[in-house]
């Protein structure tokens, strides 16, 4: 599902006019400075039964949308939430039984000359493989 979900955000056309390709994983890109999401595993427990590890998953995924201003912020943390609060489908072989928003904070960070507004937003995906 990680593999995926970069792509899975940047489908949606609301989030990819803020963003333009800027949706990494733990780390952003080096030197660039306009609206982005950065996301991070917070936590993936699996589930054993006799048989066999339970082919259907919780991961809980926590998404720094940035940008340079509390405007901007709040405009990406509202596509972003427009976009995966709720969401169920398939896609690209994994099928999202649902996404569930867990938790919403602000923040404001300095790097560098560089002024962040963030939004870090926890979201409980359900998954498996389609």
């Amino acid at each position: 599902m990680q593999n995926v979900l970069a792509s899975l955000l940047l489908s949606d056309t609301a989030i990819k006019n803020i963003v333009g390709n800027n949706v990494d994983w733990d780390v952003s890109t080096q030197g660039a400075t306009g609206p982005r999401i950065i996301m991070f595993v917070i936590s993936e427990p699996r589930v054993y039964r006799m048989k066999g590890e339970v082919k259907h998953y919780m991961t809980r995924v926590q998404f720094d949308c940035r940008a340079n201003t509390a405007l901007a912020r709040r405009q990406l943390a509202d596509a972003l939430d427009a976009f995966l609060s709720g969401y169920k489908g398939t896609y690209q072989g994994y099928r999202f039984d649902g996404c569930f928003k867990d938790n919403h904070r602000t923040r404001f960070d300095m790097d560098g000359g560089t002024r962040w507004f963030q939004a870090q937003i926890d979201y409980r995906i359900f998954w498996a493989p389609a």
